[in-house]
């Protein structure tokens, strides 16, 4: 009876820790790319900003108004063009995935969420947002955040 529980007990652990679980990418909108040149003049994110994966970094971080830049000093963010990115300091890193969204009026959003509900470092989950495009180039980003916290965040394209 005993070898038959513990053969049991093991075909169960087999089966549910041996299953793969499959990240799925969001999907991006197919009628991006004329609407966002419209709203960001002649760059559009979803073709000419994360084209490669590409290191940036986080020049500028504020809250309600209070410069909170200094939490996030030596921060990488690698952005890759399959909507993935990565956040990671000397320590500790975190994935995640990216979209660009439009909204009907022409606004443009970035979605940014972690693959995980438990980031490590508390300030990076101030980074997870809806963040509105207030200023596009291809090394630079100004964004502000659409939910009730009034979050603002500056990113600029760099070599590492």
């Amino acid at each position: 009876m005993k070898k038959i529980f513990i053969i049991l007990l093991v075909a169960i652990s087999f089966v549910f820790f041996s299953c793969k679980k499959e990240t799925v990418p969001p999907k991006q909108d197919t009628a991006f790319a004329s609407q966002a040149e419209t709203n960001t003049g002649k760059i559009n994110p979803s073709t000419d900003v994360f084209t490669t994966c590409f290191h940036w970094g986080v020049i500028g971080f504020s809250i309600n108004g209070i410069d909170q830049s200094s939490a996030y000093s030596g921060l990488d963010l690698i952005f890759c063009p399959d909507n993935t990115f990565t956040v990671s300091n000397d320590l500790f890193a975190e994935s995640g995935h990216w979209m660009f969204e439009v909204t009907p009026d022409n606004t443009v959003l970035l979605n940014l969420a972690f693959d995980s509900p438990d980031v490590t470092v508390e300030s990076w989950r101030n980074l997870a947002d809806v963040w509105k495009v207030l200023k596009l180039e291809t090394t630079a980003m100004m964004l502000q955040s659409t939910t009730t916290e009034a979050k603002t965040m500056n990113l600029q394209k760099w070599a590492r």
